[in-house]
């Protein structure tokens, strides 16, 4: 199939993109919009009101709602992006996206170009708290703006701190395990739409599918927790791709006005890499969960390098090694190359999961690797690469 090019195939398909239920065309592009209405089973497993710290102090009352009760976060439409001419198509590539990430759009043309040439489903998959699983008050300029500035006052020398992370920044400071709860809420919403989709109750998609996974940043830790994880052999034959992802998470520095402010990342740092046995004496559920449950050991092991948790992660990286390819960029300063080859590849450089390493010429950062600001040739040519790599998985 002739390949759009980047901008193009994001103009056109921001066009298209709407969050109501139903069928959407994009007729011009051969895609198909499917959006279905997903509730979420696993909001159980948050943090209850007594389980948060009294910190942070100053939360407004739309950032204090119990985690539980936030009703977007529970029922929410899970757009797929699919070729019209597959009918029930028999590949999904489920897309996980990055940190405090709140719009699709920079998604479309990756989930586009998927859709195109595999001739597949592609479902955009919100993170808990995430895109449409998040308040619309989280992203309200004035409130916003006005919670940010406080927040400066309340922490001085706060480094990037901005009305885009104010909100994520003072939850996650104010609880920082729920990192690990709403990562394990999205983690079971997933098991639990493959399950759907097995049973034959997602529109557009074969029940038998094979079941891929696109990570991108923090969702490519995600999307390696599914596979690694498996109990019950719903990922045993799934492709994962991985961009911009890989690293344990106190290996990430995901300090940035796009993503968290310095308190923020600081209070997860101390938590995780400092206090976390502490932690986990006061804590019986977490303890449980990161002692008693392969899932929860899985989840410690992504956490941090060293402590018990490396011989399991390198075990089950080694067994999935040749379903998984890894795209990193070398000006990536959040996952850095270096940190996601020495997680995936680990500390003897001999798990062989395939790493490419790339540079493109022109400014990029992280959070926006095909910035549409740039040369339009060069940025076109750059997906183009990416996609390429990524895409062999998967076929």
């Amino acid at each position: 199939m002739t390949k759009i090019p980047y901008h193009t195939l994001r103009k056109e398909l921001s066009s298209c993109f709407q969050l109501e239920e139903g069928v959407h065309e994009c007729s011009g592009l051969g895609l198909n919009f499917i959006n279905l209405p997903f509730q979420s089973l696993a909001f159980h497993v948050l943090p209850q009101s007594d389980e948060l710290q009294a910190g942070e102090n100053s939360l407004d009352d739309f950032l204090s709602t119990p985690d539980t009760q936030i009703s977007e976060n529970r029922e929410f439409v899970l757009p797929h992006v699919q070729s019209a001419s597959c009918g029930e198509c028999e590949q999904v590539v489920i897309l996980l996206h990055g940190l405090n990430e709140r719009r699709w759009d920079k998604y479309l043309p990756w989930a586009g170009r998927l859709a195109r040439q595999l001739n597949a489903a592609v479902v955009l998959f919100p993170l808990a708290f995430h895109m449409n699983r998040s308040p619309e008050a989280w992203i309200q300029p004035r409130a916003m703006i006005k919670l940010a500035r406080r927040r400066g006052e309340q922490y001085p020398g706060l480094v990037d701190g901005s009305f885009g992370n104010v909100a994520i920044s003072t939850r996650l400071a104010e609880e920082p395990k729920r990192v690990v709860w709403s990562g394990l809420q999205t983690y079971l919403d997933i098991v639990s739409y493959v399950d759907q989709l097995r049973s034959g109750v997602v529109s557009g998609v074969s029940p038998t599918a094979r079941v891929d996974i696109l990570g991108y940043s923090v969702g490519a830790s995600l999307g390696l927790l599914l596979a690694m994880i498996d109990e019950e052999g719903r990922f045993s034959d799934s492709r994962l791709g991985l961009f911009c992802g890989g690293p344990v998470v106190n290996h990430l520095y995901p300090v940035s006005k796009y993503m968290l402010d310095s308190h923020a990342a600081g209070a997860m740092g101390d938590l995780y890499t400092e206090y976390l046995d502490e932690e986990l004496d006061r804590d019986n559920r977490l303890r449980d969960f990161f002692m008693r449950t392969r899932t929860g050991r899985t989840f410690r092991s992504m956490i941090t390098y060293y402590q018990d948790g490396l011989g399991l992660r390198e075990r089950l990286l080694r067994e999935i090694a040749d379903r998984v390819q890894a795209v990193v960029l070398k000006k990536d300063r959040v996952a850095r190359a270096y940190d996601a080859i020495h997680t995936l590849k680990g500390s003897k450089g001999d798990i062989p999961i395939p790493v490419e390493v790339l540079d493109f010429p022109y400014s990029y950062i992280h959070e926006e690797p095909f910035p549409v600001h740039e040369d339009t040739g060069k940025v076109d040519k750059a997906f183009d690469k990416v996609f390429e790599q990524l895409t062999r998985i998967y076929q």
